[in-house]
């Protein structure tokens, strides 16, 4: 069943994708990047997919979930995607608490946003759970201060192309 509320956090796992529409090499990444989220800043960024009793998602309402998965399990930031009983991408809403708002502002959560949302409307959950998750790691070893960088990082690699829409 939906939250909220929701089971219990398992271990140090990451990404709990109980709607089952993530491909296994994108939970992978997302658990990978997360952990480096944690390990580097120590915070934690969770991904929650869930499938609803109901075609109607409202943006709202996904927020709301993700809110009360934030606050229920004193995570960081979440990600949480709501689906539709057929596996539907209903809405994706984005929480961030104390812990991670050093690193991700409002500004950084419009762009977070910004860049999934082409993903999100071809329908492309996998390619934007990346990107998002992806946007936060970049915010965390990249972060916006007067100091003008932070230590040593790795190279995020190149930026993501734009999705493909007929």
């Amino acid at each position: 069943a939906a939250g909220p509320p929701y089971p219990e956090p398992v271990g140090s796992q990451l990404v709990y994708d109980d709607a089952g529409v993530l491909q296994q090499t994108t939970r992978s990444q997302a658990e990978s990047m997360a952990q480096s989220i944690r390990d580097s800043a120590g915070v934690a960024l969770v991904v929650y997919t869930q499938r609803l009793d109901t075609d109607e998602i409202s943006a709202a309402e996904t927020q709301a979930h993700a809110d009360a998965l934030l606050a229920q399990w004193r995570a960081d930031m979440v990600m949480l995607a709501d689906l539709t009983p057929d596996g539907v991408l209903g809405e994706v809403g984005l929480a961030v608490g104390e812990g991670m708002a050093e690193h991700v502002d409002a500004a950084d959560l419009e762009t977070i946003r910004a860049d999934m949302a082409g993903w999100l409307q071809a329908d492309d959950l996998d390619t934007a759970v990346v990107v998002g998750v992806s946007d936060v790691l970049i915010d965390v070893w990249n972060p916006d201060d007067e100091a003008g960088g932070t230590t040593d990082r790795p190279d995020p690699g190149p930026p993501f192309p734009e999705p493909v829409t007929d």
